[in-house]
């Protein structure tokens, strides 16, 4: 069985110091190391102005084409470069366009063929009610007119003009019972 350590004895410990530490009741830095407050770092404007005047210095002579060759052939090579990119891209272009087959020829599958089999095996295939595309293209009129409407009424109106609150205000009843 281990025995118990006096006080003084526990006080000499790395222990004691720890939990002292830990317990905030002492600092072992206070007294043991010199410690002075910081200042804060002001830069001086003159180390300001001399490093923006360097970096224009820098920027100078790095853009300054009359010395600088590199620059002046590399802007020359990148202007050409471009220009045959350009040209480049809009032969592939018309290439690719050149292939496309011609539209409104009668033999063509897309004007005799699939016409007709929408048509007459549609309804059928798809399990839908309109056959001629009207379930997607009347509705998005239907939509389109009325959040129109709506909305003029809601710029036009007077009901509207302070966000369709003021009635409800003048006639006492609570805000939330407008929408």
């Amino acid at each position: 069985m281990s025995r118990m350590k006096s006080e003084e004895e526990y006080r000499k410990t790395k222990a004691f110091h720890f939990f002292r530490w830990l317990s905030g009741e002492k600092d072992p830095y206070i007294g043991n190391l010199e410690m002075r407050p910081q200042k804060e770092y002001m830069r001086a404007e003159d180390s300001i102005l001399d490093r923006m005047r360097e970096s224009q210095m820098v920027m100078d002579k790095v853009y300054d084409t009359r010395h600088n060759r590199w620059l002046l052939l590399f802007r020359r090579f990148y202007r050409i470069m471009a220009v045959i990119f350009c040209i480049m891209l809009a032969g592939l272009l018309l290439f690719t366009v050149s292939y496309l087959p011609p539209t409104g020829n009668a033999s063509n599958p897309d004007n005799n063929e699939v016409a007709s089999r929408y048509i007459e095996s549609g309804m059928q295939e798809t399990g839908g009610k309109y056959c001629d595309g009207d379930d997607t293209y009347l509705p998005g009129i239907r939509y389109f007119w009325r959040d129109k409407c709506a909305f003029y009424r809601y710029l036009l109106c007077d009901d509207y003009a302070d966000g369709g609150r003021r009635g409800v205000k003048e006639a006492g009843g609570d805000e939330r019972s407008a929408f």
